[in-house]
């Protein structure tokens, strides 16, 4: 199957995708005779942006990926990009989503706000030094975060990942701001 984990099919663009809560482990489908991947983690299914290929593939186009709370682990094998598709709107605006390559209408922009004036990137927290009983799958309860001392409304991740980690998304004009994160584990 040439199919996203959670989105398009085969030949088939993602739709609009929102994603409030909860634990999403979402891998790209893999071609069992091949073993290579096709589809998008979260996105467009092979020639629906999740591949790239000579045929014209369908596209995401108008469509949003919006994520405002939860854990996200995002997969696409082969290559292909772990979330997005190159017409579709990225916003992220809580949650921990981890998905180290994407694509959207912008490139590999992310938006922190529906009127896209924020951009954000990816950036993750580890909570190891809270001791061995904190790093796998641990529950984020609540979790307040300031950037230069000031509150910044971001939506509460579920859970860290197996690695203890999680995976924010922070506003591009902030790179090397202080950022202080409260949580309740």
């Amino acid at each position: 199957d040439r199919s996203a984990g959670l989105g398009g099919g085969n030949g088939e663009s993602a739709g609009n995708i929102t994603i409030n809560g909860g634990i999403i482990d979402s891998i790209g489908c893999v071609n069992s005779s091949t073993y290579y991947g096709y589809g998008a983690g979260i996105g467009g299914g092979c020639l629906g942006d999740g591949c790239i290929t000579d045929s014209t593939p369908s596209t995401s186009s108008n469509y949003k990926i919006i994520v405002t709370g939860g854990t996200i682990i995002s997969k696409a094998v082969g290559g292909r990009n772990d979330l997005g598709g190159s017409q579709a709107d990225v916003y992220v605006l809580g949650g921990s989503l981890k998905a180290n390559k994407f694509s959207s209408i912008g490139g590999k922009v992310a938006y922190g706000d529906m009127g896209k004036k924020t951009k954000v990137f990816m950036t993750k927290i580890g909570l190891d030094s809270w001791g061995l009983d904190k790093v796998a799958t641990t529950l984020v309860d609540v979790m307040d975060m300031k950037i230069d001392g000031i509150e910044y409304d971001y939506g509460t991740p579920s859970y860290t990942d197996e690695q203890g980690l999680l995976y924010l998304w922070l506003p591009d004009a902030k790179k090397g701001s202080e950022v202080s994160v409260d949580l309740d584990v």
